[in-house]
Order: structure tokens, then sequence, then C-alpha cells
């Protein structure tokens, strides 16, 4: 994990990442998972941290709630990555 945990390695030595796959932060955040393969997909999050974040259905970081889905609603509707997010919103 970033902060120093444990290593995230994957059946053959690969490296994996750790990636949250539900909402929560501080005493409601969820433990991560180990992943390897990248996201065919783009779907923004706003962070615990207050800032957008993108992934597809597991983000790098914890999050609080998912923006729409890029295809699935008005681009105009999506904030920007790295742009400020209240995660208290919902």
């Amino acid at each position: 994990m970033s902060d120093g945990g444990p290593e995230c390695l994957l059946e053959a030595g690969y490296d994996g990442r750790w990636v949250y796959a539900a909402p929560g932060c501080g005493e409601n955040q969820p433990a991560p998972m180990c992943v390897g393969g990248d996201a065919l997909c783009i779907r923004y999050a706003c962070s615990c941290a207050g800032k957008v974040i993108d992934g597809c259905t597991v983000y790098f970081e914890p999050y609080a709630y998912t923006f729409c889905s890029v295809g699935q609603c008005n681009l105009a509707d999506i904030p920007a990555r790295g742009a400020d997010c209240d995660p208290n919103a919902y």
C-alpha cells in the first residue's frame, strides 16, 4: 500500500495495485483490494481528500461517491480530474 503497508503482489510475481471498490471515508472506509490490469473505462469520483479522481469500477484511493460515467451523461456534468469536490455532499 502507498502508506507503507503490505506489498500488493499477484500470482507469478506480477505487481498489483491497491484499489477501492466501494465508497467510504474515515471509519466507513472499506479495505483495499489487490488487483492487476488496467481499467478499460473511465469514471470519476470524489476522493475522501476532496479531489476529483478517475478510475473505472475501482479507484486507487478511498472515495466518497462517484459522478456519472463518461458516455452515460452530459460531459459538461463531469468535473475535471483534480478539481475540488465535497466528500460530504451525499
